[in-house]
């Protein structure tokens, strides 16, 4: 097994992208986020907490379905 690093993938991800010609415009992000039918309860009320704990130090959470 061959170890790389974070930004090294990264960068090898968005290379692939590049070439297969995807663009991730909003509508596209939109499409493929989770839309959150089959989540737990305790899965919710995970997302809850962390939006909350996003208000609090006055960070944008990310949109999340729950």
């Amino acid at each position: 097994m061959r170890t790389i690093s974070l930004t090294d993938f990264l960068a090898q991800r968005d290379e692939r992208i590049r070439r297969a010609g995807i663009a991730f415009t909003p509508e596209r992000v939109e499409a493929l986020r989770n839309k959150g039918g089959r989540r737990t309860p305790e899965k919710r009320a995970a997302l809850k907490r962390i939006e909350e704990r996003c208000a609090e130090a006055g960070v944008t959470p990310l949109k999340a379905y729950y």
